[in-house]
């Protein structure tokens, strides 16, 4: 470790490399206010196994005594020009970022006063080419990012922002009236519901969530959230977890079986609603709006005060109440690499702009306690 407290490990073993980091790492996130699930060691490392080991460097900063103050994440690996095309550019990017797992909230946990030391690492990374920051919390994530870099996407999340008491408050009026009949209906079924925390939660789990997750898409075609794909990350992420870290799920259940699951993250006081399915046989008795309901409540009384909807603007998100959270992609470009990313971003805000047109609905506003923030965040784009 150099006299500045710095260190960097290139990644070739995870966890078994890093050794008690890991959970200092953990640590430190835990104590920031506004990191995610996404930037814990959890959620990175299962990524780095699960995307083939790419090219990893993890900065670390450590005060006088040895105690972590920041750790910071790169990865080099081929981005696609546009999703299943097949020609991909070398970047480098924060690691745990892009597809196919869509993380969001993404960043690096910094005490403030190390926040410019990740800047300038991140500046200066020791790889050649563009580098790609995704999908970062405009709060936490994005003042990490190098002066020369600029925004080149904005995306909107909604974030429900609960009491803490149970309450389910319904935003919608049409859905405020109905929701108690769904659960009525339900009810005099025999269906119930649960809430397994992450230290119960167990790898059938994910096949469970898999196979309602196919039934509940039949009708609309192919998901790409396949077990081929998602299952072996799912599978780590459930191996990791811990009381009040990882993934949990609020589950339907009739006459002993169940039949349908809300999947996600639990971190710090946040839900990160992330997938979900349910036996398609119960569509009718709208099953997925009341498990959504039951799902905000069970989170609340499991200590919870905010659920991430994560990515998407599909209007049953903001119908309980959600307001808008930005996500920011920043680029610093370099040599041809970067005129072809800079394109590619151009179509992405094209596409955006066109589907939220089609919405046809008025922007929500952003959530409570974020506006101010919002106003201040970094305005060279």
């Amino acid at each position: 470790m150099s006299e500045s407290g710095f260190s960097e490990i290139v990644l070739r073993d995870g966890e078994r490399q890093l050794g008690d980091v890991v959970a200092e790492w953990r640590d430190l996130a835990a104590h920031i206010d506004g990191s995610s699930y996404f930037e814990t060691p959890d959620w990175v490392l299962g990524w780095w196994e699960e995307r083939g080991r790419p090219r990893t460097v993890v900065g670390l900063w450590r005060d006088t005594s040895g105690r972590l103050e920041a750790v910071a994440f790169l990865s080099r690996l081929r981005e696609p020009l546009r999703h299943g095309f097949p020609l991909a550019i070398p970047v480098v990017t924060n690691s745990g970022s892009g597809r196919p797992h869509s993380a969001v909230r993404c960043g690096w946990p910094a005490l403030p006063h190390r926040v410019s030391d990740v800047r300038e690492w991140a500046a200066n990374h020791r790889w050649r080419g563009s580098l790609l920051l995704r999908h970062l919390d405009r709060q936490t994530g994005a003042q990490s990012v190098p002066p020369d870099a600029h925004r080149v996407l904005s995306t909107r999340c909604p974030v429900l922002e609960c009491t803490g008491d149970g309450a389910v408050h319904p935003s919608s009026k049409n859905l405020a009236k109905d929701l108690p009949r769904f659960r009525r209906n339900l009810e005099k079924m025999g269906v119930t519901f649960a809430w397994t925390p992450p230290e119960q939660m167990t790898a059938d789990a994910v096949d469970l969530l898999f196979a309602l997750h196919a039934s509940s898409q039949g009708r609309h075609g192919a998901s790409t959230f396949t077990p081929e794909r998602h299952a072996g990350l799912q599978r780590r992420l459930i191996t990791a977890a811990q009381p009040g870290c990882g993934p949990a799920m609020a589950t339907a259940s009739h006459e002993g079986r169940v039949i349908a699951i809300s999947y996600g993250f639990v971190w710090r006081d946040t839900f990160y609603a992330y997938q979900g399915g349910w036996d398609i046989s119960y569509a009718k008795l709208n099953l997925h709006t009341v498990l959504k309901s039951e799902m905000i409540r069970l989170a609340q009384l499991n200590g919870l005060r905010s659920i991430d909807f994560l990515r998407g603007v599909e209007s049953h998100k903001y119908s309980w109440g959600a307001h808008d959270v930005v996500d920011e992609t920043w680029l610093l470009p370099r040599g041809l690499s970067g005129w072809l990313l800079e394109r590619k971003f151009q179509l992405a805000r094209a596409e955006q702009a066109r589907d939220l047109g089609q919405a046809k609905r008025p922007r929500p506003r952003l959530a409570p306690g974020r506006v101010a923030m919002a106003s201040r965040s970094r305005g060279h784009n």
